[in-house]
């Protein structure tokens, strides 16, 4: 009785230890299959990103919220493997945790009062390692706003011709006048509207 016993205890011993053996060959598979690359999500769709990081290092070194600013980044499709370029003129929106990123922020270096600024390479270096996604897409703030300014243009534009049409010799002065007001006004608009991001990105570290 006792030697069944114990030959079914070595039978379920030896079951346990195939089961264990088979459970770390499943593991060390898991983890020498291919590492996944960097991802970011562009306007909805998910996109290899290999130079991801690279990518966020330059932005936050750089003056995103400025109208000269320019974004060129290299992806590839995460299905197809298809490879395009996406380029990107104008002021972007960096929200980072649901916090939107000012122009004086920690990632930069200030000299007393002044406006000249350096990037702070090292605080920079250790936020990217802590980034787990990244969300490139429109501002919809942006792009409301863009309209509104763009119909006060429109609406600025009409009444200079409008004024222009009825041009009066005999009051000229006052036309001139009334019209450089009407322009100056309008390029301040201007100004406004090249100062919009139309890009947001988002950037999520937990």
């Amino acid at each position: 009785m006792k030697l069944i016993i114990r030959f079914f205890l070595l039978i379920i011993l030896c079951s346990d230890l195939k089961g264990q053996e088979g459970s770390k060959i499943k593991l060390k598979n898991v983890l020498v299959s291919d590492i996944k690359l960097p991802t970011v999500f562009l306007f909805g769709k998910e996109y290899t990103a290999r130079q991801r990081n690279t990518l966020i290092n330059e932005i936050l070194s750089s003056r995103f919220y400025d109208p000269n600013f320019k974004m060129e980044v290299n992806f590839q499709e995460f299905i197809s493997n298809k490879n395009f370029s996406f380029i990107h003129k104008g002021p972007t929106e960096i929200i980072i945790n649901s916090s939107k990123l000012t122009n004086r922020n920690l990632f930069k270096t200030y000299h007393g009062y002044s406006d000249v600024e350096m990037p702070n390479k090292e605080r920079i270096n250790s936020f990217v390692k802590r980034v787990k996604a990244v969300y490139i897409d429109s501002s919809r703030n942006g792009i409301l706003k863009s309209k509104e300014l763009k119909k006060d243009i429109l609406i600025i534009n009409s009444n200079i011709n409008q004024k222009k049409n009825k041009f009066n010799p005999e009051s000229t002065f006052q036309i001139d006048h009334y019209i450089h007001k009407l322009e100056r006004r309008k390029k301040r608009i201007e100004k406004k509207l090249n100062r919009i991001p139309l890009v947001q990105i988002k950037i999520l570290t937990r």
